[in-house]
């Protein structure tokens, strides 16, 4: 049969079809957040499954072990050195910790190619000078001696005292009102997600510092001894972990063991209790400082406070015999500082564990190298200085700490008001004595 030839079929054209080039559409602000490494959308449940354990080198965990011994040596030896050199310096200290802290912190979340087209190049360093400026000196002022020490100088007195809190509001104000002129439109979601970080940041970087410095001028044994007794129990139970440790003890920090945290507990209050009764000899470390100075290694003389003196005290039931003990309430208060650094304070190594984790980073800086940044060895302190903060404030200062206040609002009453105030405690006194010497008459004539 003959071969029958195929049918051609004519295609129709471009033209014909009147097709047009696909437009590539530029990527919205939002989808290109919802890529960020930093959005909830990439996190993956296996970055949290438990990871098969990876057994080190001999020669590697020894070589860790030797860098955690002789860094940790160094840092105390530091530390006791601005400790001896002076309570100011313990706050340019901090301050610098402080500093070192924020910027770890803002480079995470950071885009250099946008913060070129945006104010964020330069407005977080801004933020930073003005909570310095509105957080620090309500801190320092509070002493009536360094306040007096301020009015010296008219300029300073202009700024950190008499007009200071509005002085800090419309530097705040300035900031939002650039942070506003700066906006464009593309860029909108990371300005505000960057403005969100850097004023979270700051409430976290700062709230150290504020607590920090107030254990400082009470009294430097407020500030050296809690930390000292984080030292101490990081130490310890990294020590007994190391050698001795094999049951986990939290699935956020691998290396955490019930061996190490146990160790840890004993260590630190049979080394607290010796600490605290060595340093409460020292008049330097008791004695509050009352004057801001940068003069290095002064003695600071005063009466002995109560709470360093040797007192009897009842216990609840008898010991072994005994039913009082001779020991000095600076003791049990830093017994107390011991049992939170022990059981509450590493809760903030595991909370910046999780932070790292849900950020898929090893550290949060690189300020000691491979060892991480201020932010991964000093959460710790950053808690127990929150803590103690509260605890002296509430309990062994409360009372001076009212009379200070009371002292300083006095001295701004005008004369007239002065005089007000005087014959109204006058008016009360005399009330509260007839008062008395009314009962104390009634009850002698019963």
């Amino acid at each position: 049969m003959p071969k029958q030839k195929a049918a051609k079929i004519a295609l129709p054209t471009e033209k014909q079809l009147n097709l047009q080039p696909i437009k590539q559409v530029a990527q919205s602000e939002t989808e290109s957040e919802t890529l960020d490494d930093f959005s909830d959308i990439n996190e993956s449940i296996k970055f949290f499954a438990p990871k098969p354990p990876i057994y080190e080198d001999h020669k590697i965990k020894q070589a860790k072990l030797k860098y955690r011994l002789i860094a940790t040596g160094a840092m105390s030896l530091a530390t006791l050195l601005i400790v001896g050199m002076g309570h100011l310096y313990c706050v340019i200290l901090v301050i610098g910790l402080a500093f070192i802290s924020y910027k770890e912190i803002m480079s995470l979340k950071r885009k250099d190619e946008k913060d070129q087209m945006s104010i964020f190049s330069w407005i977080d360093w801004y933020y930073f000078a003005t909570f310095t400026l509105g957080v620090f000196p309500q801190i320092l002022i509070k002493n009536k001696q360094m306040k007096e020490s301020i009015e010296k100088d008219s300029i300073l007195s202009l700024i950190l005292i008499q007009y200071h809190k509005m002085i800090a509001f419309f530097c705040f104000i300035f900031g939002l009102l650039m942070f506003v002129m700066s906006l464009k439109r593309g860029s909108l979601r990371y300005s505000f997600t960057r403005l969100s970080w850097t004023l979270f940041s700051l409430f976290i970087v700062f709230t150290l510092p504020a607590s920090a410095f107030y254990n400082i001028y009470k009294g430097m044994f407020w500030f050296f001894i809690p930390h000292a007794i984080v030292v101490v129990n990081d130490s310890a139970s990294f020590l007994f972990g190391y050698f001795f440790g094999k049951t986990p003890l939290i699935m956020l920090s691998p290396k955490k063991t019930w061996e190490g945290f146990l160790g840890g507990l004993v260590t630190t209050f049979a080394l607290t209790y010796f600490i605290s009764e060595y340093f409460a000899g020292f008049s330097y470390m008791v004695c509050p400082q009352t004057n801001i100075t940068f003069a290095m290694i002064q003695g600071i003389q005063c009466d002995l406070p109560q709470t360093f003196m040797k007192q009897n005290f009842e216990l609840p039931f008898a010991f072994m015999g005994y039913k009082h003990i001779l020991i000095r309430p600076s003791t049990i208060h830093a017994l107390t500082f011991a049992l939170f650094a022990t059981v509450f304070s590493p809760f903030a190594g595991y909370l910046i564990s999780g932070f790292k984790r849900g950020l898929r980073i090893e550290s949060i800086g690189n300020t000691f190298g491979d060892h991480g940044g201020i932010m991964d060895r000093f959460e710790r302190h950053g808690m127990m200085a929150v803590f103690v903060y509260c605890y002296i404030s509430s309990i062994i200062f409360r009372s001076s700490d009212a009379m200070e206040r009371t002292i300083s609002l006095i001295s701004t009453l005008s004369p007239e008001g002065r005089i007000k105030l005087y014959q109204m405690i006058n008016s009360t006194a005399f009330n509260q004595i007839n008062a008395l010497s009314a009962s104390i008459i009634s009850r002698a004539l019963q």
